[in-house]
């Protein structure tokens, strides 16, 4: 397969199209062509409708982890077809970006200049970028971009200007392979771009023939071109060095915001903007070839060329003045960070993701600092302005304290909520009032006071409720909302359990193997790359779709994998599973008294068929992963099958209870096996397993018994139309009957069990 890499600033990868139809039948996996689209306000239907009807999913809830918004995923603001293709769309009808920043201003206040999301997943919403940037509200003059006011339509009455979808991510680390918390990975100058679009890069300049010209622009006459000398702006820009001969050269590429951009954005003064300069008719002195602005350009290329003086003056006679003027526009930012979820996707679930941009989004702090010299200051806290004293929730736990010890969370019994406090803001908090409270748990309603929490110190602060009687539903997510309070400023976190439900197995992987084992029956056909344990590598194609994680389901630790080798594709040494099938065997597990046996596990499955090297790879569609239970070794249930090519980790859950009835018994140890296969020499396959779980429910979640009645009464004799009492016939004797037939049918109603039978020691719905 031939990589083809399109050589432009901040335009990484740009893949062939399908040259022919693919060899076999398949789902074409998108791509990405260039790192970010602009959009003007005016938004276009551009994606067609769902092939694929999606389950209708309650609307998500608003969490946050430290100064990071959590959104989760529903079918109102994010689309999943089931097949793989997750986005956010924009079709002025649902799954739009102004639904999310609606959803976003139901618990936030509009003191916000940019909303800027990250999705915990692939986002194919906008399959040919990486990042885009839609402006809301335009009343800069000056710029070269026209005035715009949308910003009630975002749930906005007056600060937000853009909206930035900077998409999934997990894609950065892929194309510059640092983590996206380290401040040279790439989503910082991405970052930067998308948020300076809402003044950047659209100028003309008066020309010296008096025309206004647009030979500064470059890609989507949005960004500078690379022919510019604009001092390697973040817009696509470059620092040339002139050689005095008439020769060029790249020195350096998207480092920062210009003199130029400063101007643009409001930050300098016209009068402190020092003349720059464009290379008209560039020639690569290489090979000969002519040098688009539009196109990018690679460090070290030389060029020949002319140059061309250019003047803030000549921008100024094209464009007018900039108004509001320097002194007069703001210099203090302040943006909010927000995590998007898949649909059905529980915030808890992305919690290292919120972690990460925890981090990342102080870290943009300083890279913005760094890009305007000092110019210009970013805030990214949406729970107080910065500078205020903070006590940031950075997460919690929910355990019990006070009832029968088993560990479990059951109605009636007192939970103990701890919340990670933590200021990381200039100077001490003082009188930091901590609540909780969550439905159906009685916690204090006076505040916990922490008399002062020092900066850089981290504290653990405990509150104590109880859970009401028939308050919580077994095996439903009870969140606890944790809230720190400084005066008017409030943080808020959260805290997760699951009430009634115990581990009857667990098997994370990442201590040890969990005494699984591999081909036990020795009939496998794959003897090498087949399952193994440990920390899988990432490897992708173009860096954009993933064939392997890095590491386990959490993004970090171990798994079962097949081939944990990091492989490449380019080469054939891929480390997929060969052709063949692999079986991986858990232990055999006693589930004689679980309660309800719930089946959970985390798994990856990809199957793409690369048979045909002029196309991107499609889904193989006679690939699967298969799991499996037996209870006697001899006959095997099937319980769950994947299919396609997801790269991501997918929660699976297996109601044992419902699926195995007459099929397993659950009285006896059940042992599990998935297989793998590949059928074709052409085709990659990588499958996964992860946090292996039965979850089964405590004795407080079965039913009550039912009452004891006594002996139901004697029926009368019935003879004819009427009773016989005595020997004789007595006509209108409906009404003993009648009481004697509505007791017994009444007695009958008490006995029945309301949630069915019970079956090998767990509960089976009928």
């Amino acid at each position: 397969m031939t990589r083809h890499l399109v050589v432009a600033t901040l335009l990484v990868f740009a893949l062939p199209a399908a040259a022919r139809p693919p060899l076999r039948s398949g789902r074409a996996i998108p791509l990405p062509d260039a790192l970010d689209v602009v959009f003007d306000g005016r938004l276009e239907p551009i994606v067609g409708p769902l092939r694929f009807p999606m389950e209708m999913v309650k609307k998500g809830a608003v969490q946050q982890y430290g100064e990071v918004v959590i959104l989760e995923g529903d079918d109102e603001i994010v689309t999943d077809d089931g097949n793989g293709s997750t986005k956010i769309r924009y079709d002025q009808q649902v799954q739009d970006p102004w639904s999310i920043s609606r959803r976003f201003y139901e618990r936030y206040p509009d003191q916000f200049d940019e909303v800027i999301v990250f999705t915990a997943f692939r986002d194919d919403g906008s399959e040919n970028a990486l990042a885009y940037e839609i402006q809301v509200r335009q009343d800069v003059k000056g710029i070269g971009r026209d005035p715009i006011t949308k910003a009630d339509h975002w749930g906005s009455q007056a600060a937000l200007y853009a909206f930035v979808n900077m998409k999934g991510m997990d894609q950065y680390p892929r194309y510059w392979g640092v983590p996206i918390t380290d401040p040279k990975s790439g989503v910082y100058p991405v970052l930067a771009q998308e948020f300076a679009h809402r003044w950047l890069a659209f100028m003309k300049y008066r020309d010296g023939g008096g025309a206004d010209s647009k030979a500064m622009l470059g890609r989507d006459l949005a960004h500078w071109a690379s022919t510019l000398e604009s001092d390697a702006s973040v817009m696509d820009g470059v620092r040339w060095a002139d050689h005095g001969d008439g020769t060029f050269s790249v020195e350096e590429q998207n480092a920062r915001f210009s003199k130029l951009d400063l101007y643009g954005m409001g930050l300098l003064p016209p009068e402190q903007v020092p003349p720059w300069y464009r290379i008209s008719d560039a020639v690569d002195v290489g090979n000969g070839h002519k040098v688009e602005g539009k196109n990018g350009v690679q460090k070290g290329l030389v060029v020949k060329g002319k140059r061309e003086e250019i003047t803030i003056a000549q921008v100024i006679q094209a464009l007018g003045p900039r108004i509001p003027a320097f002194g007069m526009a703001p210099r203090q930012f302040r943006v909010a960070f927000v995590l998007i979820t898949r649909p059905g996707q529980r915030a808890s679930e992305v919690l290292e993701k919120a972690a990460d941009l925890e981090i990342v989004r102080k870290v943009w702090e300083d890279a913005f600092k760094q890009y305007t010299g000092g110019a210009g200051s970013m805030c990214t806290q949406v729970s107080a302005p910065c500078g205020s004293p903070v006590a940031r929730v950075l997460g919690g736990t929910l355990v019990e304290v006070a009832g029968n010890g088993d560990g479990v969370i059951e109605p009636g019994e007192t939970v103990a909520a701890t919340f990670d406090l933590f200021n990381d803001g200039g100077g001490a908090a003082a009188s930091v009032q901590v609540f909780a409270s969550a439905p159906g748990v009685d916690f204090p309603i006076t505040a916990t006071i922490v008399p002062q929490l020092h900066a850089g110190e981290r504290l653990k602060v405990t509150v104590r409720g109880l859970v009401g009687d028939g308050s919580v539903v077994c095996g439903k997510a009870l969140l606890v909302e944790g809230r720190s309070a400084i005066g008017d400023h409030v943080w808020r976190g959260f805290a997760e359990a699951f009430p009634g439900t115990r581990d009857d197995y667990r098997a994370r992987f990442d201590a040890g193997s969990g005494w699984w084992g591999v081909d036990l029956l020795h009939k496998d056909s794959v003897t090498s790359d087949g399952w193994q344990w440990g920390s899988p590598r990432e490897y992708s194609y173009y860096g954009y779709f993933s064939f392997q994680p890095d590491g386990g389901a959490g993004g970090k630790g171990k798994a079962w994998f097949t081939g944990i080798e990091r492989g490449n594709i380019s080469t054939g040494g891929n480390h997929s599973l060969p052709k063949g099938v692999s079986t991986l065997w858990s232990p055999r597990i006693d589930l004689a008294k679980a309660i309800h046996p719930l089946l959970r596990y985390q798994a990856w499955f990809v199957a793409l068929d690369v048979s045909n090297p002029r196309q991107a790879p499609v889904t193989a569609d006679e690939d699967h992963l298969l799991l499996e239970a037996s209870s006697d070794g001899a006959k095997w249930v099937h319980l769950d099958q994947l299919n396609g090519a997801d790269d991501r980790w997918r929660s699976r859950e297996i109601d044992l209870a419902a699926v195995t009835h007459g099929m397993l018994d659950l009285a006896r140890p059940v042992q599990f096996r998935f297989t793998v296969n590949r059928n074709y020499d052409d085709e990659i396959v990588e499958a996964g397993i992860d946090d292996f779980a039965i979850v089964g429910q405590s004795e407080s979640c079965l039913p009550s018994p039912p009452p004891d009645l006594g002996p139901a009464p004697p029926l009368p004799m019935v003879s004819g139309g009427g009773c016989t009492v005595s020997g004789k016939a007595r006509g209108g004797g409906w009404a003993p009957l009648a009481l004697a037939l509505l007791l017994m049918i009444a007695r009958r109603r008490r006995m029945r069990r309301p949630l069915g039978q019970v079956f090998r020691g767990a509960v089976v719905r009928p």
